[in-house]
């Protein structure tokens, strides 16, 4: 989490937005599983909001290009509904993903 975070300080120099995307995505990971493993740390709370905007980046991404940022929005999404517990969106979220995935890789 510590790198992710200053990697957003200079974020607006990298030269790919791919990259960019990707560092949203592993940093968005990195809270949700610290969130889920220590459940009782208030301190995280905050950083959700954070995740969210991280989300709402992503998103935009795959309204561009759903095969590239699909199954990165899902399993934010999936986290997010296991933080919330929402295990039937959790559920739906993991297995679209799932479906995005061998969609993508064409193992259908």
């Amino acid at each position: 989490m510590q790198v992710g975070t200053e990697i957003l300080d200079s974020i607006g120099n990298l030269w790919s937005l791919r990259v960019v995307y990707q560092v949203y995505f592993y940093l968005s990971l990195a809270i949700l599983n610290r969130h889920l493993d220590n459940p009782t740390q208030n301190h995280l709370d905050s950083r959700l909001e954070d995740v969210l905007k991280y989300k709402a980046e992503i998103d935009y991404a795959r309204s561009c290009c759903d095969a590239n940022y699909a199954m990165w929005s899902l399993l934010l999404e999936a986290l997010l509904c296991e933080i919330r517990e929402e295990f039937p969106g959790a559920v739906q979220a993991y297995e679209v993903s799932e479906l995005q995935f061998s969609i993508c890789t064409g193992d259908e």
